[in-house]
């Protein structure tokens, strides 16, 4: 459980930073946090509003399963409410519940309606990806590995993560082709 807050705060500081970094001031305005619409964009939405875009339903528990190669269940997010995302989901799989052996995979999958959470130059280490959305980047540290996509007016954050207590960290990125397949899917049902 300590390891999810950790991810989930790690996660949030850097969202919270692209967000920061730049931007009008009428744009801060309209941010939830501010009490506004978070509308972000140009662009008319003529009431289909980009807060329904549920997370889960873009990432689904048969998704995660298919990634975890084990059985996911969701898990409460510990920074959900913080004003920034549209909305969250965390799928987690233990494969050795109760004990400090097995693995454990974390997938969250946050949803924005604003392109200051697509900002690719403001991670270090990002690559461009093709064939997911309207644009992708990917960037991995350590045990972590997160491809962002934008379709339209939203912006997708899926950040992946493995555990191994036996044999110490794994890299999430050796499941790369499966992390942008996913996204791929979650970007097909925008």
């Amino acid at each position: 459980m300590h390891k999810l807050a950790v991810v989930a705060t790690a996660f949030a500081l850097i969202v919270l930073g692209a967000a920061c970094g730049g931007g009008s001031s009428n744009k801060a305005s309209n941010s939830p946090a501010a009490g506004g619409t978070n509308s972000g964009s140009s662009k008319s939405t003529s009431g289909s509003s980009s807060a329904s875009v549920a997370a889960c339903k873009l990432v689904t528990q048969s998704d995660a399963t298919a990634l975890f190669g084990h059985p996911a269940a969701q898990t409460t997010d510990a920074s959900a409410g913080n004003g920034l995302d549209q909305s969250s989901c965390i799928w987690k799989a233990d494969t050795a519940p109760g004990t400090a052996n097995g693995q454990d995979y974390l997938l969250q999958i946050r949803t924005y309606n604003q392109s200051a959470f697509f900002s690719p130059n403001a991670i270090p280490g990002s690559q461009s990806v093709s064939g997911v959305g309207d644009a992708a980047y990917t960037y991995g540290e350590g045990d972590l590995y997160t491809i962002v996509f934008k379709k339209g007016g939203e912006v997708v954050h899926i950040a992946y993560s493995i555990h191994d207590f036996t044999n110490g960290g794994m890299n999430a990125e050796s499941q790369a082709a499966q992390v942008k397949s996913v996204a791929q899917t979650a970007a097909g049902r925008l």
